[in-house]
């Protein structure tokens, strides 16, 4: 019974799939991505933090409290241990990255608002909280860019009921647990070229739609990428190596899952779903290369349905979902660039 069960469901899940058109190696360029333009207008005044000008702030929140939507605050080189909430549209930029540095016992910055934009800057947060984030943002098109979030005991980096933000060229290492959380119905965000390592889940996507993931390096994660009861994802062009599980695909449907190299992971991909219509809406694999392929044919990606019957009990029943065009050959994006 069980081996016919598994027939049937390979024959549906061929039909279900959409023939794929021919793609190259710079597909992610052809995606459609929804972004919208995240960043704050600057046409205030330029407030400045640290260094040995005159009237510079000591603290970056003093120097955020006196400024006014549109102004820009450079914060100079240095070391600032103070947690920081932004309830102004600003744009918030390090004088570098690597010795630019805040850190706190807790959430280190919080964004409460829309249009807000944080660059070159080294932020830490020591809390063990799993609810604590080295940045927390609450606000529409938000940007955060070419930051380092790193060795900190919580997730990286939150969005929590935000869109239409830009989370870019960071190099987010060594969390405890994510590496960016993106939850409470935060749609159409752009995660690009971003390096993560190490942690739970490199990007974990929960009842938010419309995301944009695309040219990650995403490694040494329990899960590279999560997905969760979201649907409509793009996930394009990531380098997806030295996982547990590269993406697991949780009650999500309809996400596009494209041209990305699942390479040494312990386990490549899996998923499981509801038996109800809207799974008839499988996940769209095409183009992806997988060192396990076997270079014949399709690529199956091996999961599960549950099937309620009576009351709470259910059963899950063994399923497929295909790529039918894998790449020959490992894609190459950072050596071309």
């Amino acid at each position: 019974m069980k081996g016919r069960l598994v027939v049937i469901a390979v024959m549906l899940s061929v039909l279900l799939v959409i023939p794929a058109t021919s793609y190259q190696t710079s597909m992610a360029d052809n995606f459609h991505i929804e972004e919208k333009d995240g960043v704050a207008n600057v046409d205030g005044n330029t407030l400045y933090v640290g260094g040995d000008g005159p009237n510079n702030y000591t603290k970056i929140q003093d120097a955020i409290d006196e400024a006014d939507d549109g102004d820009k605050i450079f914060v100079y080189s240095g070391v600032y241990r103070e947690g920081i909430t932004i309830p102004k549209s600003i744009v918030l930029e390090g004088e570098n990255r690597y010795n630019t540095a805040i850190s706190e016992n807790g959430t280190v910055l919080k964004v409460a608002c829309d249009e807000v934009t944080i660059k070159n800057f080294f932020i830490k947060s020591d809390s063990s909280n799993y609810n604590d984030s080295s940045i927390l943002i609450r606000g529409d098109y938000v940007v955060v860019e070419k930051n380092i979030i790193s060795d900190s005991r919580c997730t990286g980096i939150s969005l929590k009921s935000s869109s239409y933000c830009k989370i870019s060229d960071n190099i987010i290492k060594n969390n405890s647990y994510d590496g960016i959380s993106i939850t409470e119905q935060s749609n159409s965000n752009n995660i690009s070229n971003n390096d993560l390592e190490s942690g739970m889940s490199g990007i974990y996507i929960d009842s938010s739609n419309h995301q944009t993931i695309i040219r990650n390096s995403i490694t040494h994660f329990s899960k590279g990428i999560y997905l969760t009861e979201c649907s409509d994802n793009t996930v394009a062009s990531n380098d997806i190596k030295n996982n547990v599980e590269g993406i697991f695909s949780y009650y999500a449907t309809n996400n596009r899952i494209h041209c990305n190299n699942f390479i040494s992971n312990e386990n490549n991909a899996r998923f499981a779903k509801f038996f109800h219509l809207g799974f008839l809406a499988p996940d769209i694999w095409r183009e992806n290369y997988w060192d396990d392929w076997v270079r014949i044919g399709v690529k199956f990606i091996f999961g599960a349905i549950y099937v309620q019957t009576f009351g709470f009990i259910g059963l899950f029943i063994p399923w497929v979902e295909i790529d039918s065009h894998p790449a020959k050959e490992p894609y190459e994006w950072w050596e071309n660039e």
